[in-house]
């Protein structure tokens, strides 16, 4: 299927005529559901593996070779060393390729590197300090596609928070609902809690709690996440490794936003931001700490038990309740959310700025 599709997808950039004429990954079963939209509304219609001047890569490139490329760091600094293996992906075999993803950032047809904030850009320079400050360029991603254009659309309030999580242990869910069990009186509200491995005897315990919405699926069609979206004014991203797509979706809807703090920034500014004792990609303790994602995950667990990560739930708590019951700070929070959606955070000025990338590096290959 990947590879007919593919086929088909080569055939049809070949009409291209669009210049410059830039690589970007052909469009596969495997493609993450926030980047469907990089080929439904690419900055330029993408050429073929055969024909283009520049490729943009995301994460780690398929291939090198002299024709110079951009790689765009959505996930981790490190991510490039799956370029040589793709079976790296143990915090400690990470660290132990350090030099293959420096070889990849120094090559010289490596041109521009693309961080999508200041949380990635310091992640990346304690890796690789600063040999790289010349190349290295902001843009936003994945970028929104705001289903509203104003902000009147906001003032009903829909009754709904929305937490989309692809990993019950790795994004913190457990943390979501013992906030929510804080919340007293809820006022109607309901959370539309979507995840794919919710534990039995975790759903056993909320049966009959008429105020959560279990869906127990990932991924979620399009129409799936548009019609719990549609029903919520908050999205709330927990994450204890990283997260950012949930996010930029709630911001499409203009919901206001509350998530956990990783080693990205993106969104910082949009909503709130609740503290963890600790993350996944924390430099010190990556590879170090925990050398595998199954240590990661013994340590967290051990560590909620022993109550350090009860601060974040009751933060979180408070926060929602807040929301919930102050339709003046709600609406508030909205409109940044929205505002941010249609203007920095948005397909279209992420669009705009890649164009400009692309002819400057054609311009002077």
């Amino acid at each position: 299927k990947n590879i007919s599709s593919q086929l088909i997808q080569g055939i049809s950039r070949c009409i291209s005529f669009d210049r410059p004429r830039v690589f970007f990954r052909y469009r596969t079963h495997f493609t993450h559901p926030s980047f469907v939209r990089f080929y439904h509304k690419p900055p330029l219609r993408w050429a073929n593996a055969h024909n283009y001047e520049l490729a943009h890569w995301i994460n780690y490139p398929a291939w090198i070779n002299q024709k110079p490329f951009i790689i765009e760091i959505n996930d981790h600094p490190l991510s490039t060393v799956t370029y040589k293996n793709r079976l790296i992906f143990e915090p400690v075999d990470v660290l132990n390729h350090i030099q293959d993803a420096k070889e990849i950032y120094m090559h010289e047809a490596c041109r521009i590197i693309l961080l999508t904030d200041f949380g990635m850009e310091a992640i990346f320079k304690k890796y690789f300090g600063q040999i790289f400050d010349h190349k290295i360029r902001p843009i936003n991603c994945p970028g929104c596609l705001p289903k509203y254009t104003e902000a009147s659309h906001l003032e009903k309030i829909k009754l709904g928070v929305a937490c989309l999580a692809s990993d019950y242990e790795l994004k913190g869910v457990d943390l979501v609902l013992k906030a929510w069990g804080c919340i007293d009186n809820k006022r109607g509200w309901k959370l539309y809690l979507a995840c794919p491995d919710i534990p039995i005897d975790v759903l056993k315990a909320f049966e009959g709690d008429e105020s959560i919405v279990f869906i127990n699926k990932a991924p979620l069609s399009k129409r799936e996440k548009c019609q719990i979206l549609s029903e919520c004014s908050i999205t709330v991203a927990p994450t204890h490794i990283h997260g950012g797509a949930n996010i930029s979706e709630g911001m499409e809807y203009g919901h206001a936003i509350v998530h956990f703090a990783s080693h990205s920034s993106a969104y910082d500014d949009v909503g709130k931001k609740i503290e963890v004792p600790y993350h996944f990609y924390l430099p010190n303790d990556y590879g170090v700490k925990w050398k595998t994602i199954d240590d990661f995950k013994e340590i967290i667990k051990m560590d909620k038990k022993n109550g350090y990560f009860d601060l974040v739930f009751i933060d979180l708590a408070n926060e929602l309740s807040s929301l919930m019951n102050d339709s003046d700070k709600l609406l508030i929070k909205r409109k940044i959310s929205l505002k941010s959606a249609i203007g920095s955070h948005s397909l279209e000025e992420r669009n705009k700025a890649l164009k400009v990338i692309y002819l400057e590096i054609i311009r002077f290959k």
